[in-house]
């Protein structure tokens, strides 16, 4: 049984916890805007923007980092499940991903912080369950390599939504204190 879940009437409650966890990179020191999107599967998303609520996928959303030209992508989604004949929703997936413009409509993905706490066993389930880091603009293989941020502390990252959540905020803070920092300094 999941224990990242939420009841429907939470996911209000959860829309500031994840501006908070994301204001170190926005600009708007309050953290983007965010906003529950209901898919078509069934699942809830939680999609962040700036300005007006895109029309797109949540995929495709993004919004302004301190940096200029350095833009990001969050996102959850929440999948349906039934516990006790009552609807609840489990975390299947929260990823956020930093964009660098390289011209009006083109950029390239830099690096990306994911959590699959639903990922099924297999080889590479221990670093992609808990926080883990991408390295998109490196050579291949290194983009597809899941370097974990709490591999020996799975269990408790991933024992609520209020500890994972406190986790991917440390992984939010180090891409802002190791990345756009240094964009920052050139």
């Amino acid at each position: 049984m999941p224990k990242l879940r939420l009841e429907r009437d939470e996911f209000a409650s959860r829309l500031p916890i994840v501006r908070r966890v994301l204001a170190c990179l926005s600009p708007d020191k309050r953290g983007p805007a965010c906003e529950i999107v209901n898919m078509p599967d069934e699942c809830i998303a939680i999609g962040v923007y700036t300005g007006l609520r895109p029309s797109s996928v949540i995929r495709e959303w993004r919004f302004p980092t301190k940096i200029k030209g350095v833009r990001a992508n969050y996102y959850e989604i929440w999948r349906p499940l039934m516990v006790r004949g009552q609807p609840s929703f489990f975390l299947h997936q929260a990823y956020l991903t930093l964009f660098q413009k390289e011209s009006p409509n083109n950029e390239k993905e830099l690096l990306a912080l994911h959590c699959d706490p639903d990922e099924p066993d297999s080889r590479t389930a221990l670093y992609k369950r808990g926080p883990h880091v991408h390295i998109k603009a490196a050579a291949q293989p290194i983009p597809k390599a899941h370097f974990a941020l709490a591999k020996g502390q799975l269990d408790q990252v991933l024992s609520n939504v209020s500890s994972l959540t406190n986790f991917l905020a440390m992984g939010v803070q180090m891409i802002d204190d190791e990345v756009l920092t240094r964009f920052r300094e050139g």
